[in-house]
């Protein structure tokens, strides 16, 4: 094992003891002279962009968390940022917007560690292992602060179109490229229409700062700019911890043994990761459909009932991964296998509506099958039409009304809306 690693902060203090096979922040051998910044590199680190997300991965990766590293902390130590990414998880059915920005201050060290008497005593009549449970194998050496701001929009829209235009204007608003007046437009043209239905919701989650620098901004881009660029200042006078820098005791040194962690734990803690995503985001899913506005969007959605207890075979699949995953990562199973849920929840399979469509007026038979340049067929609006022979024809190459082909009549009539499938009635001269 390394005789230096980083995990992410969980209220550690400089001097502190870790355990590093249980994983566990333990009591404190060392007594600390003075923390401080390294005065020859105090600058800060800013990261600042948002982007539109289709999946529950890629929120988590545009919201900074990732297993690439080690999975375990991603899985059970995500502390207030998992929660929030798994409270707002990404569903089938809306587009999302997230985004963050990250301020890294310079990293805080510690200087002149110095045992404490009770250590002290331990080392000198080498009661190693009563030094291991107490204080553990290593020591936290530095705090890596700053601060977060992270942003999740969903756009829930009838029309796919609407909730694509939308997505896209405040995705752009949020990087500063255009002007909140792009994504204002889109919102008042998506609810001017009385055939759709639209929802747009923000959610954020702001780690560092006090008081009112930590007041929720709302939807407003622009006061979500303003929000971003006294966030760097506000974090520095009031920063929260990002992540711990361990050290082993035999960096002072102190004849701790290490201990190497194994390969397919962290090859099984990934699959088990995996997994859980996948069950979040059926879960959110279930969640979405179970809602007051089910038939808004969906068609011929199951019975409350039935979607209950699809999610209760969900919630208990995730259980049983989330135990099994916590045996694998404390070392209570050895060797590790992989989860396989059992018995398997069933697949997910909802159709969402589409939008209402205009009936064109066709001129005549051909114009319904075959779609041309200014107007749509049947086929490609989705409906459904009933033939009707309202009288004989004259062959006349359509030149009047009463040609052969010529449509007399469409019911509905021309240009009312209805939703694809719909039967429409087409009369016309045989």
């Amino acid at each position: 094992m390394p005789q230096v690693i980083t995990i992410p902060y969980d209220g550690q203090e400089v001097g502190q003891g870790y355990n590093s096979e249980t994983h566990e922040t333990v009591g404190t051998a060392l007594s600390v002279a003075n923390i401080s910044e390294d005065p020859a590199v105090d600058g800060q680190q800013v990261t600042t962009f948002f982007q539109s997300v289709t999946s529950q991965e890629n929120l988590m990766e545009s919201l900074g968390i990732s297993a690439s590293l080690d999975v375990r902390y991603g899985l059970f130590a995500g502390g207030a940022k998992m929660d929030f990414a798994q409270s707002h998880a990404v569903n089938s059915y809306s587009s999302f917007v997230a985004g963050r920005c990250v301020v890294n201050n310079a990293i805080r060290h510690g200087h002149g560690f110095t045992l404490s008497e009770t250590a002290t005593a331990l080392v000198t009549t080498q009661r190693m292992d009563e030094f291991k449970t107490a204080f553990g194998d290593m020591f936290v050496r530095s705090l890596k602060t700053g601060g977060e701001f992270d942003v999740v929009a969903r756009i829930t829209s009838v029309s796919e179109e609407h909730q694509t235009q939308m997505s896209a204007s405040l995705q752009a608003e949020y990087n500063g490229l255009v002007s909140d007046v792009s994504f204002s437009a889109s919102f008042k043209s998506a609810t001017s229409d009385s055939s759709n239905h639209t929802e747009v919701t923000v959610f954020m989650s702001q780690a560092g700062g006090i008081g009112e620098q930590a007041s929720f901004t709302g939807s407003d881009a622009t006061k979500i700019l303003q929000r971003l660029s006294e966030f760097p200042a506000l974090v520095h006078q009031h920063p929260v911890g990002f992540e711990v820098e361990l050290a082993s005791y035999n960096t002072i040194p102190l004849p701790v043994p290490t201990v190497e962690e194994s390969q397919d734990r962290q090859i099984i803690l990934q699959d088990c990761l995996n997994q859980k995503m996948g069950f979040l985001k059926a879960v959110a899913d279930l969640d979405f459909i179970m809602g007051e506005d089910t038939r808004i969007f969906f068609d011929n959605p199951p019975p409350i009932a039935d979607l209950s207890i699809m999610q209760g075979q969900y919630r208990s699949a995730l259980n049983a991964l989330m135990a099994h995953a916590i045996k694998v990562s404390t070392g209570q199973m050895n060797p590790p296998q992989t989860f396989v849920a059992n018995p398997s929840p069933p697949p997910l399979n909802f159709k969402k509506k589409k939008p209402f469509v205009a009936i064109p007026n066709w001129g005549c038979i051909e114009d319904v099958q075959r779609s041309s340049a200014d107007m749509p067929s049947a086929a490609d609006l989705g409906l459904n039409i009933i033939y009707v022979v309202g009288g004989q024809g004259t062959d006349d190459d359509r030149n009047t009304a009463t040609s052969r082909g010529n449509v007399i009549s469409i019911v509905p009539p021309a240009n009312q809306k209805v939703p694809p499938g719909f039967s429409v009635t087409v009369t016309y001269y045989n």
